[in-house]
């Protein structure tokens, strides 16, 4: 069930995401999948309460506050698939957003400890970007 969310900019506070934020976050804790119509990967959710739900990020970008020492991670997302959840449920859920961002900065410490990455827009029909703007209008959220 693909959905798509209008709602506004969510900018709620959260603490500043260390590396202890998403220890329970695991490369079995989730998985990349190919939609036939879309350039870019999503990620089905493999394990917890949100397993089987599949969503897609948007526009990923990462602000650093240089004096207190801390960067907060600012994405969007779209769910592409709810599972047994209700998706206008999981657009509200801070504790989704949370693990929507958990994952996401996963993802992007693997990509750069490995070297296994790409920044900015090339070809998307022949790369897959994760880092791309997805074609809905995603729920857009800051992960402190």
């Amino acid at each position: 069930m693909k959905t798509k969310t209008n709602e506004p900019t969510l900018d709620a506070p959260r603490e500043p995401i260390t590396e202890d934020s998403y220890t329970s976050i695991t490369e079995d804790s989730y998985t990349l999948v190919e939609k036939p119509l879309n350039d870019h990967y999503s990620v089905k959710f493999k394990k917890g309460k949100y397993k089987g739900v599949i969503v897609v990020y948007g526009k990923i970008t990462i602000k650093e506050n240089h004096s207190k020492g801390t960067a907060s991670l600012n994405f969007k997302y779209a769910i592409e698939e709810s599972a047994n959840h209700d998706s206008k449920v999981l657009d509200k859920s801070e504790d989704f957003r949370n693990h929507c961002g958990d994952v996401l900065a996963y993802i992007i410490q693997q990509a750069l400890d490995t070297g296994k990455y790409r920044m900015g827009a090339e070809n998307l029909s022949q790369n897959k970007n994760v880092n791309a703007a997805p074609n809905d209008s995603p729920t857009e959220t800051d992960s402190r």
